[in-house]
């Protein structure tokens, strides 16, 4: 990583909004601690905030306030769950979590680092249908693409490509982001074939609708017997593995997946007995 000038993501904090109450004129200072009711999630308000006047015959007022996780990753709260002060402050009386601002991200792991280091290095490849494909799959938010061409056959082959033309299906990513990626690494003559299609300018003001499309989800089934078996070492032993597009139709067949599809697995959709326990 060192060498590709590559370092670690260090993930990012959840930011809520909250709702306090107290009395007006009061200050919770920027820092101030909000917890969970079981303490192990505690939340620092971002600013200093000052309860408003309150309305007629009130003694109380509400503030809005924004505090973030003291810790890094993915924590997204229930409203209302967030509730409990960790620093007294006189005249401060509660606290609410109503809203999700930003929900942070874990640390980057081993396994995540490597793999934009590949597609990083895929990126300045000779090769441009790599450079396309490693161009999408670095977009965040994309978790599966290919990058297909259609370099022999006219007009169109016999998956629709068109002669000449690049076809790229991926799955998640925001679309804007994707035709740019795209944009930049098309060849001269390429816009890319596709179902969804956003005209991107170049330097000159001139558009060009670069395109591509989303997979076909194929929600596969699977029934799994696994036996425990205790030859000498304990261990086990598959007996059956069956897949289908339909829960009552599965068979120890290959399932065919277009090249526009993916497949998607449901954990209602597995089924595993085990034998022999």
């Amino acid at each position: 990583m060192q060498l590709n000038a590559i370092t670690r993501k260090a993930g990012t904090r959840t930011i809520l909004t909250f709702d306090l109450t107290g009395t007006p004129g009061v200050l919770v200072p920027s820092g101030a601690l909000i917890a969970a009711a079981s303490g192990e999630t505690a939340y620092a308000i971002q600013e200093n905030v000052i309860f408003p006047a309150a309305e007629d015959g009130q003694r109380t007022s509400h503030v809005t306030a924004r505090g973030v996780y003291t810790e890094y990753g993915a924590f997204d709260p229930e409203p209302g769950t967030v509730n409990t002060i960790q620093t007294p402050v006189a005249g401060w009386f509660n606290a609410g979590n109503t809203a999700t601002e930003s929900v942070g991200t874990a640390q980057e792991t081993d396994e995540e680092l490597r793999k934009r280091q590949q597609r990083s290095t895929q990126l300045t490849s000779y090769r441009q249908i790599d450079a396309i494909y490693a161009s999408v799959l670095a977009v965040e938010g994309v978790t599966y693409c290919r990058a297909y061409q259609n370099a022999t056959t006219y007009p169109v082959d016999d998956r629709g490509i068109p002669f000449k033309e690049v076809a790229v299906v991926a799955e998640g990513g925001d679309p804007d982001a994707i035709t740019d990626a795209l944009f930049l690494r098309f060849p001269v003559g390429v816009i890319g074939h596709g179902s969804i299609s956003i005209t991107k300018y170049d330097q000159q003001g001139v558009g060009y609708p670069i395109s591509f499309s989303r997979p076909t989800p194929v929600p596969v089934y699977v029934n799994v017997i696994v036996e425990i078996t205790n030859r000498s070492i304990a261990g086990h032993e598959i007996i059956l593995c069956e897949i289908g597009t339909e829960q009552g139709s599965l068979a120890e067949e290959n399932i065919p997946i277009a090249w526009n599809q993916v497949a998607t697995f449901d954990v209602d959709g597995i089924t595993v007995t085990v034998r022999g326990q």
